[in-house]
């Protein structure tokens, strides 16, 4: 799994050098909190362009409209001239809240970022909102759960319908002093899934020259063939290809019988082996690879 860090004003400086030297590949930079922005956050967006790959995040404010609260996010993020390279986040930590609120949110954040949210909460605060709707289930969930365990607990409504994690947020006892932050602490994440398929989630469709730039990974080549994935052309004469790994998610489109994808991580889930598409059409969805044939070579 790839370690990244979530930082706000509380980190006071970072030395984004000495943090990517950490092992650090990732970070998540607090934007704004209700109509208000971060007032470290231009400094830390700028600072850490072209050294990790960067999400921003808003910190929800009880009591604050979810279109407003959205706008707010969106316009301290695209008036840095640069969106970032991971989804946007909301984080939810703080009641009262309710489901409706977080779909306004999270409608009005795909709208202008162009890429649905990531869910940032803890799995007993979720569950205290009673069952999520299936908009919210679909969201990729970023999971805080401090321990020690080879993995976190989900929230109840995550693991009744089978979802993982994308990210886990592990510790808030992270070294300030290894990481490069004037903090004494810092939360640390995991990613799940290993550095390429991190570059494929980050960098959904576009140049990957952009993302062996970004990641200096000019000289390690297994991990920029792994980009473009296997090759597999689908057999069925129709398949549906879907948001998640599972028949519980949407369908988002349909291959034809002789198209070729990409192939990247696969997924075991409802009796099928789920492949992520990485090449081709779709990008970014998955499809059920017992309905398609590997290609040689």
């Amino acid at each position: 799994m790839v370690i990244g860090t979530d930082v706000s004003k509380w980190q006071r400086d970072i030395d984004w050098h000495v943090m990517r030297a950490a092992g650090a590949r990732f970070v998540f930079i607090k934007a704004t909190q209700g109509l208000f922005e971060d007032p470290k956050f231009r400094e830390f967006w700028q600072g850490s362009r072209g050294k990790l790959l960067r999400g921003a995040y808003h910190f929800w404010q009880p009591g604050v409209p979810a279109m407003r609260q959205a706008e707010t996010f969106f316009e301290a993020v695209s008036s840095t001239g640069d969106l970032g390279e991971l989804p946007p986040v909301l984080d939810l930590e703080k009641g009262p809240v309710t489901w409706p609120e977080v779909v306004v949110f999270a409608q009005a954040v795909e709208t202008r970022f162009r890429r649905p949210p990531i869910l940032y909460s803890r799995p007993a605060f979720l569950d205290s909102l009673g069952d999520p709707p299936k908009i919210i289930l679909d969201l990729d969930l970023w999971v805080a759960h401090y321990t020690d365990a080879p993995e976190p607990v989900l929230p109840r409504a995550w693991k009744e319908t089978r979802r993982t994690w994308r990210l886990w947020q592990y510790t808030n006892q992270g070294d300030g002093k290894k990481y490069g932050v004037g903090s004494g602490l810092v939360d640390l994440n995991r990613f799940n899934g290993d550095l390429a398929a991190l570059l494929r989630w980050a960098f959904q469709g576009r140049e990957w020259k952009a993302i062996a730039w970004l990641c200096e990974l000019q000289s390690t080549t297994p991990e920029l063939v792994l980009v473009k994935g296997e090759k597999w052309q689908v057999k069925a004469s129709a398949l549906r290809v879907r948001k998640g790994p599972g028949l519980n998610y949407d369908a988002i489109g349909l291959l034809h019988r002789g198209d070729v994808i990409g192939v990247g991580d696969k997924v075991q889930a409802d009796g099928y082996t789920w492949g992520r598409i990485v090449d081709g059409k779709f990008v970014g969805g998955y499809t059920a690879l017992e309905f398609c044939e590997k290609m040689e070579g």
